[in-house]
């Protein structure tokens, strides 16, 4: 596969792995734990600010759209409030700092972190930032200089980098925040955590077979984005990740 692009087949894998490990400092308690350090109360503001503080102090409507899938009215409700007592851009760069940690954390024993980041920042650094905003800002973050913590960092640059890219297919594809949800194979429960309320619109088949659709444009577009490395090295990317993912703890 030398010289040859990256399929869409291999970003489908490598998103499965950095859709998973990528995310998983703002789900860990011990982010929230530290939300004083910020002067935030432990809950969604932590996630909401720490995430989308990159975008600076902007208004709700702004957050709402690079967040894609959150009711705007819960997106208004955690980010307004914080905008009074501290500010996004440091916000996020303390979750940065939360990020490298869980790296430090639970990296640690990964094997090849130093070449993972290598050829994961190829990625980061060359993919295309049109219609990916988040994505831009967390690009734009300092990195450690410490394997397992850069490794955390650039794990989640490309975490958003798909998010960024599944949103856009989702919005060329019609289909509302919650319907996308509730034909996402285990999204389905997250509907309410996301602010969506009782009535529902329906789910017809056709937002079914649309939801499969932007998968697969998902999987095109991500691989597109892997362009700054060739078929056999996004391969040794994807063994890598899974590599971290396997000796994670």
């Amino acid at each position: 596969m030398a010289g040859t692009a990256p399929t869409p087949a291999q970003a489908q894998r490598l998103g499965r792995v950095v859709g998973d490990i990528g995310g998983r400092f703002m789900t860990d308690p011990a982010a929230y734990a530290r939300a004083g350090e910020v002067g935030l109360e432990p809950g969604l503001g932590v996630y909401i600010i720490g995430r989308f503080g990159v975008l600076g102090r902007v208004d709700a409507g702004v957050v709402t759209a690079a967040a894609a899938f959150w009711n705007p009215a819960t997106i208004r409700a955690a980010w307004e409030p914080a905008l009074d007592h501290c500010d996004p851009a440091s916000v996020a760069a303390w979750y940065a700092d939360v990020c490298a940690d869980h790296g430090r954390t639970h990296f640690a024993e990964a094997p090849g972190l130093a070449r993972w980041c290598e050829l994961a920042e190829v990625v980061a650094d060359t993919a295309p930032v049109f219609g990916l905003a988040t994505f831009a800002g967390w690009r734009a973050m300092p990195r450690p200089d410490d394997a397992p913590a850069r490794a955390a960092l650039v794990l989640h640059v490309l975490r958003e980098l798909r998010f960024g890219l599944h949103a856009n297919a989702t919005v060329a594809a019609g289909l509302s925040p919650s319907v996308a949800m509730r034909t996402t194979p285990g999204m389905d429960a997250m509907v309410a955590a996301f602010g969506w309320e009782e009535p529902l619109e329906p789910v017809t088949d056709a937002d079914v077979a649309r939801r499969k659709e932007i998968e697969a444009t998902t999987n095109e577009l991500s691989a597109v984005s892997l362009g700054g490395l060739d078929a056999d090295r996004a391969e040794e990317l994807i063994t890598l990740a899974e590599g971290i993912a396997t000796a994670a703890n």
